[in-house]
């Protein structure tokens, strides 16, 4: 009886040492492990959707979106609001409301957690509305006398990394003039990191009539991110990249070093379908909003200037494990909206090439506010391509 019970006790120490190394193995994989197989899936475990909030609760878009202890909060432009979620998706409360007083928010389209509190930039008033965690509104600021602000974030220093773009005309053509700047805390300019001047719209002149502007289609766009460091959190370098080339520079914004990697890259051709959907995407409308018809009316059909070739990449993002992702333009987007993507070229924090991966099943993933966390956690806008728009949390296998 003794030795069966050792017996017992023995093989259930193997057992368990044997589970022990198990989870111990399993923790042990990494993000860049997966991108070397060349194959990752998304698969989507949670969906926030306008069924996750009371049915007297509008749900319209989603333009910001951000992580902060266990909420998630989700800027909603069109409702002038900020909706908050528990990290498992229960709703909690929205704060903010249309108008240009303080505390109230005006086109509000980019939102980021800065020394804690949530920042709003706010389009229609040109200023940053600061609000804590629990959506009290503390105070507002108006650094910028023009231009406008795409894109803001902290790097580790505490300092602020800022998108700013104005427009500038040379003959018919209207250009983006883009700047990614170093502030302080107190928006004090540190010094400029970078900039690029992108053609965007071609302006036609009728006589008797308003001029017409003409978007430009498949033109280059610059795209951003702040690589995290061992911790988890922001450092202070920063991964940057114009989609005219495929060349990603990683600048470290307290010494200015900067370094530039790249990988061969065969472009890619716009093609009929490209053309297709481009003009399905726009929709005509009367004085009230209503659409009246879909798709591009006959002037910007005859009219539109199309590139022989699209850009390298959609959109350039740090995972939370320090890798770049790099997501390129390829055959299989002809015909398809390009903030979709359903592979992408991964990097290690060094800019060295760790392969091409392409998502199982060959399913898509929506780039728009997507970012990674800890545990192989992506979230990201739904990968929908019509209303409405939910925001989905992904793990990756």
């Amino acid at each position: 009886m003794k030795f069966q019970n050792w017996c017992t006790i023995g093989i259930c120490c193997f057992l368990i040492q044997c589970f022990v190394f198990a989870g111990g193995h399993q923790k042990a994989i990494a993000l860049k492990d997966i991108y070397k197989t060349g194959k990752i899936e998304f698969v989507p475990v949670l969906k926030i959707s306008k069924d996750s909030l009371p049915a007297d609760i509008p749900f319209k878009g989603i333009y910001s979106s951000c992580r902060i202890h266990d909420r998630l909060y989700l800027l909603d432009t069109d409702c002038s609001n900020i909706k908050v979620f528990t990290a498992d998706g229960r709703f909690l409360k929205t704060f903010g409301k249309e108008g240009r007083s303080e505390s109230e928010l005006n086109v509000p389209n980019r939102m980021n957690v800065i020394d804690g509190q949530l920042v709003v930039w706010e389009i229609g008033t040109r200023r940053f509305s600061i609000f804590n965690t629990d959506g009290e509104f503390k105070h507002t600021l108006q650094p910028f006398k023009k231009g406008f602000v795409d894109n803001f974030d902290s790097p580790g220093n505490g300092n602020l990394v800022i998108e700013r773009t104005g427009y500038s005309h040379i003959g018919d053509d209207v250009y983006n003039a883009v700047s990614i700047e170093l502030y302080s805390k107190n928006f004090q300019l540190i010094k400029v990191l970078y900039q690029k001047l992108l053609i965007q719209s071609r302006i036609f002149k009728t006589p008797g009539k308003d001029p017409v502007y003409l978007p430009l289609p498949f033109q280059p766009k610059v795209s951003w991110d702040i690589l995290p460091g061992n911790d988890g959190k922001n450092s202070n370098k920063l991964v940057i990249g114009c989609s005219d080339a495929y060349s990603i520079d990683i600048i470290d914004t307290e010494t200015g070093k900067s370094r530039t990697f790249t990988t061969p890259y065969s472009p890619v051709r716009v093609n009929e379908a490209d053309r297709i959907k481009y003009f399905e995407s726009f929709n005509q409308y009367d004085k009230d909003g209503n659409v009246t018809v879909q798709g591009a009316d006959q002037f910007m059909r005859d009219n539109t200037a199309f590139p022989e070739y699209k850009p390298v990449f959609k959109r350039v993002i740090a995972d939370c494990e320090g890798n770049i992702l790099i997501f390129t333009y390829t055959d299989s987007d002809n015909g398809k909206f390009s903030f979709f993507a359903s592979e992408f070229d991964a990097f290690d924090s060094d800019g060295q090439f760790i392969n091409h991966v392409k998502i199982a099943n060959d399913a898509e993933i929506s780039l728009i506010q997507l970012f990674s966390e800890k545990g192989f956690i992506f979230w990201g806008r739904s990968a929908e391509k019509i209303m409405p728009i939910g925001f989905t949390k992904y793990t990756v296998n």
